[in-house]
């Protein structure tokens, strides 16, 4: 191919086109990606006191939604038996953060965390009872008696806002919201 002219001006208008389109990546050398800080793992403190914080809402978020469906114009029997199933196994994960964060304190005479998940399993059995004579008031068509099981069912998850905070060291982060009792 003979070299003329408009073919020198034709590849240097095809090169500043592509380094155009290509910016000054093909210009300059690539700058290295920064290294990432690394990040401390949480404390087991922390990580424990999460995770009964998580459950405790998730179980007073599971309890008034039952409350609030059953409630309802026409509940769904199907549906509330199923945040009933919910409701125990998140009964179950509190549980076990309450003891675990109980077991970090060690063992004294003074110690009431020990106690304090007691109360909070006794709270959680209270509470697995209401909700299924609720369920079973409700089923059976029984509107007085739904009535006192919610109440009931109210007074109970309001109990476990004083007792779960009991086990946590230094308490829960405060102020703990209050529950919708009669709306």
């Amino acid at each position: 191919m003979p070299v003329n002219q408009s073919t020198t001006v034709a590849l240097a208008l095809c090169g500043s086109l592509a380094l155009g389109l290509t910016g000054t990546a093909l210009a300059v050398d690539p700058v290295a990606a920064p290294k990432p800080r690394p990040v401390a793992a949480p404390s087991p403190n922390v990580t424990a006191r999460l995770g009964l914080l998580g459950s405790l809402g998730n179980t007073l978020a599971l309890a008034t939604g039952i409350v609030r469906d059953a409630r309802a114009a026409r509940p769904d029997l199907a549906k509330l038996k199923t945040m009933q199933r919910q409701l125990s196994d998140e009964g179950t994960r509190l549980h076990g953060f309450a003891r675990a964060e109980a077991q970090q304190t060690p063992a004294n005479p003074k110690n009431k965390k020990k106690d304090a998940a007691g109360d909070v399993k006794a709270d959680l059995d209270q509470l697995t009872q209401a909700v299924t004579k609720l369920l079973g008031d409700l089923a059976a068509g029984n509107v007085a008696a739904v009535t006192a099981d919610v109440t009931q069912v109210l007074a109970i998850l309001t109990k476990m806002l004083t007792d779960v905070p009991k086990v946590a060291p230094g308490g829960l982060p405060a102020p703990l919201p209050p529950l919708p009792v009669g709306q």
